[in-house]
């Protein structure tokens, strides 16, 4: 070793020092970074429970059908009664006492089940104002000149759809009729093909209920950007915001096409732009009877097949009852979320909108629903909501550092 040089020992203690001061830097900065993240959250006013919910809310003043029969409200204490009846009582019951009809409803004793006496009511149109007394009360509506100022109606032929669009590809179902559960396995029904083709598929309609644009194909993600949405002005106006690709939903195919008994997690707007289409509905409070799926992601599909129910695997099912309406070309129907429905085309083509992208002033009205109704949405979707990243910096700043 050359001379004046010393040979020096690593100093143990200053290596484990340094290692300790970087293990707390980090555990600074990590704590730091996840205040930030969970700040960019904020818990929002209390879902309301069933128990939270009022019984009686005010009814719309023209709240009757055109016969005269007053629409029931809904009935929250009955649908608690219901919930609890159904949990305790044995599924070998038959419904063959006319006092299990409520208010609106009458005993159908062929049938041996309890059926309704009102329609849902049919308006021409319809104010903000009023429509919030239809969402507190969670019925049902039928607008039949809401949209009356829409092009689609008369440029939505299959000739044009085609000569316009026909060039995109899109996402539809096939094979459906091989698939006896294809509402839930929609996802593996999948597949994509040129909207020119799909048209000329739905005009033959050799194979009716096998081939389907649904909404969940989100085909207006790419039709609507390229000019479709323009043809839907004004827009629900009053009602829902401009249209949003992901919150405007189309529907394509011939008649013969089903959609089987569901709720929605979000309430709708939904127009016939072309054809008819039988929405079979059954009430919130009718839940119990209807056997949603058990596995929880299914939960908003019924195992009933109301086309062919099998009361021996399902005896429950007899006390629901439907209310059956036809919506005709150019109608819109307001469906509240929690409402089951399923739906049937009786024309070739068939062609609907659905929209969920409610003004602000609605929002409220949605979450009550949803607290209720669909639980799990209102608790993922509903809960947290942002919060401006730049405040949350100034206070942690003047906290913290200033």
């Amino acid at each position: 070793m050359p001379d004046g040089l010393m040979k020096v020992k690593p100093d143990r203690t200053y290596k484990k020092k340094a290692e300790f001061a970087n293990r707390i830097l980090l555990l600074v900065v990590g704590s730091i970074a996840g205040v930030l993240l969970l700040g960019l959250f904020e818990e929002v006013d209390h879902l309301p429970s069933v128990q939270d919910l009022p019984l009686e809310v005010e009814a719309p003043n023209e709240g009757h059908n055109s016969d005269g029969a007053a629409f029931p409200a809904l009935d929250m204490e009955g649908y608690r009664a219901l919930v609890r009846a159904a949990d305790a009582e044995s599924e070998a019951m038959s419904v063959t006492d006319q006092n299990l009809c409520s208010s609106g409803r009458a005993y159908d004793a062929r049938a041996d089940r309890c059926k309704f006496t009102a329609r849902v009511e049919r308006r021409a149109t319809i104010s903000a104002h009023e429509l919030a007394h239809f969402f507190q009360v969670a019925r049902p509506l039928i607008l039949t000149n809401l949209t009356d100022r829409w092009a689609a109606f008369e440029r939505w032929t299959l000739a044009h759809l085609k000569e316009r669009y026909g060039h995109l590809e899109v996402s539809v179902q096939a094979g459906r009729v091989a698939s006896p559960d294809y509402e839930v396995r929609q996802h593996l029904l999948r597949t994509t093909m040129r909207f020119g083709q799909f048209l000329d598929e739905v005009a033959r309609n050799e194979r009716p209920n096998d081939l389907y644009l649904t909404g969940n194909n989100r085909a207006l993600q790419i039709l609507g950007s390229a000019g479709m949405l323009d043809d839907m002005e004004p827009f629900y106006e009053g009602l829902q915001t401009a249209p949003v690709p992901n919150q405007t939903h189309l529907w394509v195919g011939g008649a013969g096409t089903r959609t089987p008994l569901h709720y929605d997690p979000v309430s709708i707007l939904h127009t016939q732009v072309k054809g008819r289409k039988v929405w079979r509905l059954y009430a919130p409070e009718m839940t119990p009877y209807l056997y949603p799926r058990r596995h929880k992601q299914y939960a908003m599909v019924s195992e009933v097949d109301v086309h062919a129910a099998d009361h021996s695997r399902f005896p429950l099912f007899r006390r629901a009852f439907p209310v059956d309406v036809t919506l005709q070309e150019g109608e819109t129907l307001f469906l509240p979320t929690g409402w089951w429905h399923a739906v049937d085309g009786l024309d070739t083509p068939s062609i609907s909108v659905g929209a969920t992208s409610w003004l602000a002033r609605f929002v409220p009205l949605e979450r009550r629903l949803m607290a209720v109704f669909h639980p799990e949405g209102a608790q993922g979707i509903l809960r947290r909501k942002p919060r401006k990243l730049p405040a949350m910096l100034r206070r942690f700043w003047n906290r913290w550092v200033g």
